[in-house]
């Protein structure tokens, strides 16, 4: 079956592109608060963590200590993540554990996860048998766990596995750059 939209914005108001991803997501875009030691805390809602920070301390991304491509400008590493959620709940970084980060990791992750289940929901409902789903990017990583939790086993099409994992992450930068090259 043909996609109903055109672009991206088409796609995304038609619910066929799900916009959430493994790093740049603001993380107060997919919780309002956070388990801390036994209670529910609010977030700020500012750009002090991403996702990026969630799946990195959940071990699904490797640190990068010569990298600062993340919120507050620090290393990308499990313990500078751990602060970065802490300043999102406005805590002292010293009062945040690495222990309350991962919990606090895996609360946000849930969410995620959750609104790309419900996103995917009516895609699944809709689904014809010739269809199938393409994952692209880092988030490929999330949607397999989503489709798992799903019980679902649609055909999918990797990018990151026909085309390898830096061109799987500007997919549509690409192709472009093919159509452009056909064009020309």
């Amino acid at each position: 079956p043909a996609a109903q939209g055109s672009t991206d914005w088409d796609r995304l108001a038609c619910g066929e592109l799900i916009y959430t991803g493994m790093e740049r997501t603001p993380l107060p875009t997919l919780v309002d608060t956070l388990p801390y030691q036994g209670t529910m805390r609010p977030l700020a809602r500012e750009w002090f963590a991403t996702t990026q920070d969630v799946w990195l301390l959940l071990g699904c991304l490797e640190e990068d200590s010569m990298s600062d491509n993340t919120a507050d400008r620090k290393p990308v590493t499990r313990d500078a993540a751990r602060v970065r959620i802490a300043r999102t709940m406005l805590l002292e970084p010293n009062a945040f554990t690495l222990a309350d980060a991962i919990e606090a990791a895996e609360a946000i992750a849930t969410s995620q996860m959750i609104l790309i289940k419900d996103a995917m929901e009516p895609i699944r409902q809709h689904q014809q048998k010739e269809g199938c789903l393409v994952l692209s990017g880092q988030g490929e990583t999330i949607a397999r766990k989503v489709l798992s939790h799903m019980n679902w086993e649609p055909r999918t099409i990797s990018l990151k596995h026909a085309y390898g994992d830096k061109i799987s992450r500007v997919a549509p930068a690409h192709a472009v750059a093919l159509i452009a090259r056909q064009i020309l």
